[in-house]
């Protein structure tokens, strides 16, 4: 089929008109067209399922797959839901991808699900059925993770819109489920912390290459800036928050 895009080129290039009636070039473009079609689709579907964890499948443009269907009926046909069903794929994905915290539990169960959407059948055997209720899914998480983003931003306004600290901050709620009437002291606590952290590092940012000599710095800033605002800390919590403010320093330094 190239070479016949090829021939028909060349065929109305030099006018070679008593040519032109052999083959049908207009329909083996069309044909041409929907092959490489396909091969888009079949490779969008492999990397979809045979996608590596590190992958980030999010960030895959779905909403340019293309769809195919048997032709059951006129209802069958009805691209209107595919555009329905697209549209929501692509706001699905980007407030998954606009999401700062991928180690948020809440978050990792709503990427599973936009996933699962794309493995659990051949996108090009999807009946109208399935796709209506996939768009109804996929609406269902749509609302979910702009709620989750809206109150992460919350958090995150807290710390100056610093999304490390925001991020720190959650995990220490996991931690100690029973700080969660300590909000201010932690907030005032982790703040402290940061605006600290982020003099030493200012112009020192050499820092940060030695991760043993950071982590102690931290270490002290942490136990002090807890124990000023009354949440004293034993051995295990001190180190498990230090690891948490350590990680995020330096995975924003290495560009992680």
């Amino acid at each position: 089929m190239e070479s016949a895009k090829t021939l028909g080129n060349l065929i109305r290039m030099y006018g070679y008109d008593e040519l032109a009636d052999k083959l049908d070039f207009n329909k083996m473009r069309i044909l041409l067209t929907e092959v490489n079609n396909h091969i888009t689709l079949i490779n969008q579907k492999d990397a979809i399922e045979n996608a590596d964890a590190r992958t980030d499948l999010i960030n895959m443009a779905l909403e340019e797959i293309f769809f195919s269907f048997r032709k059951i009926s006129e209802e069958e046909m009805n691209l209107g839901i595919v555009d329905d069903f697209k549209k929501q794929t692509k706001r699905c994905r980007e407030e998954l991808h606009n999401n700062f915290d991928s180690d948020d539990m809440e978050y990792i169960t709503l990427k599973e699900e936009f996933e699962r959407i794309f493995k659990m059948k051949k996108l090009t055997e999807m009946s109208t059925e399935d796709i209506n209720e996939n768009t109804l899914l996929l609406r269902r998480i749509y609302e979910k993770i702009t709620d989750l983003n809206r109150r992460n931003a919350l958090i995150r306004a807290k710390y100056g819109n610093d999304e490390k600290f925001a991020r720190v901050h959650k995990r220490i709620i996991e931690m100690k489920p029973d700080w969660g009437n300590r909000l201010t002291r932690i907030i005032d606590s982790l703040l402290g912390v940061k605006h600290q952290a982020d003099d030493q590092i200012l112009g020192q940012e050499a820092l940060l290459d030695n991760d043993s000599y950071f982590s102690r710095t931290v270490q002290r800033l942490v136990i002090h800036n807890f124990d000023s605002n009354t949440l004293t800390l034993d051995p295990t919590a001190a180190r498990d928050i230090n690891n948490l403010v350590v990680r995020e320093y330096i995975k924003e330094y290495r560009g992680i």
